[in-house]
């Protein structure tokens, strides 16, 4: 795990646990990432943009990769700001690299932590953490990023990718819109797995959403990592949201590639002030502007 919470923050024991109780003979191994903790690199990175951790990813499992300790089967998991990285190592496709398990968070720190188009949100103060200076003014803050060139990076890590990429996220989490573009541009082309349920980033407030069977099993991170189980064909499951109390559309949906399969509805506003699913057969009420 690299962490960009410290190698010794009190949530780091916890994942160590969760790698002694999965039954395996396994070496946990925690990292600072460049520039942070004890890690060397200060001032050699952007905060505001994590690229920087797609080839130091590749490394920190290469040289995993080589130690007497390791049969050279390596992988990267953890939740939140512990599991950043983790999505950002599987873009650089270190041939080492079984399987990845990077649990409500994403790796893209501009587009799906301190922006959303171009707008800064809460998670921007997150950015001190990473040692970035975090002024509460001016307001609107506004960045720019080159989103296309983000794109081919997701694209060309799709292509010949050997680990598989566990991932989950919620409805209600602001790291979706992140996941989503790693689902745009991976599920179907690689083995890509992302599950989206109804939750959000801690304490869930609303009215809860009645359990529902899961049509599916996504593969168990431990179990890819020792070679006791094969993925199966990629997907993104989703929990297909309707009202709560009672509503029958509140099921499990498993989609192949992302966004699902869908045809275009298009609604039409009328001169009465009313919406159809018919088109209006005259130009009365229209209204331009």
């Amino acid at each position: 795990m690299r962490t960009a919470y410290g190698r010794d923050n009190n949530g780091v024991p916890g994942y160590a646990l969760q790698v002694s109780n999965a039954g395996y003979a396994a070496v946990f191994v925690v990292q600072d990432p460049r520039g942070d903790g004890g890690s060397e690199g200060a001032a050699t990175i952007d905060p505001f943009n994590s690229e920087n951790e797609i080839e130091d990813g590749y490394d920190a499992v290469e040289w995993c990769a080589t130690q007497t300790w390791c049969n050279g089967r390596v992988g990267i998991f953890g939740g939140s700001g512990h599991g950043m990285c983790a999505a950002m190592a599987y873009l650089a496709k270190p041939p080492h690299l079984v399987a990845v398990r990077p649990s409500n968070t994403a790796g893209n720190t501009v587009e799906a932590w301190a922006f959303e188009n171009r707008g800064r949100r809460w998670a921007y103060n997150w950015l001190a953490f990473r040692g970035a200076a975090v002024p509460s003014w001016p307001k609107p803050t506004v960045t720019s990023y080159d989103t296309a060139r983000w794109q081919a990076i997701l694209s060309n890590a799709a292509i010949n990718n050997p680990a598989v990429y566990i991932g989950d996220d919620g409805w209600w989490n602001f790291f979706h819109n992140g996941n989503f573009d790693f689902a745009r541009a991976l599920a179907g082309r690689c083995r890509y797995y992302l599950e989206v349920s109804p939750k959000t980033h801690g304490t869930y407030y609303g009215r809860a959403f009645p359990s529902k069977n899961k049509p599916y099993q996504l593969p168990l991170f431990f179990s890819v990592l020792a070679g006791t189980a094969a993925a199966t064909s990629s997907f993104v499951a989703y929990y297909n949201l309707g009202d709560a109390s009672a509503d029958l559309s509140n099921q499990w949906r498993v989609a192949p590639a992302w966004p699902p399969p869908f045809t275009p509805l298009p609604l039409y506003l009328h001169a009465d002030g009313s919406a159809s699913f018919a088109a209006p057969t005259t130009v009365s009420g229209v209204c331009t502007y």
